[in-house]
C-alpha cells in the first residue's frame, strides 16, 4: 500500500476559487481510478490531501495524467 500526502499553501485566500476548480476536475479523476481512501483538509490558506493507493503502479498512473498533470502545471497561479 501506497500513501501519499500533500500541501499546498495559497498566494491568498482568493485563490481558494482557482484550487477549487482544479480540485473538482481532479476529484473525478479519482473516482475513475483504483484508490483505497482520501482525505481532504483546508483552511485559510493551507490545505492538505491524504490519499491511500493500492499499489505505486496506480499512483504514479494517475498522477502523470489528466486533471491532476494539469493543474500540477498551473500551480503556479495560486500557490
Amino acid at each position: 500500500m501506497m500513501v501519499t500526502i500533500t500541501s499546498i499553501k495559497l498566494k491568498s485566500p482568493w485563490k481558494f476559487f482557482a484550487l477549487s476548480y482544479n480540485v473538482l476536475k481532479i476529484i473525478r479523476q479519482l473516482k475513475s481510478t483504483i484508490f483505497l481512501q482520501k482525505k481532504t483538509r483546508g483552511i485559510w490558506t493551507m490545505h492538505y490531501t491524504i490519499t491511500s493507493w493500492k499499489s505505486e503502479a496506480d499512483l504514479k498512473a494517475f498522477a502523470k495524467g489528466g486533471a491532476h498533470l494539469q493543474a500540477m502545471k498551473s500551480k503556479r497561479r495560486f500557490s
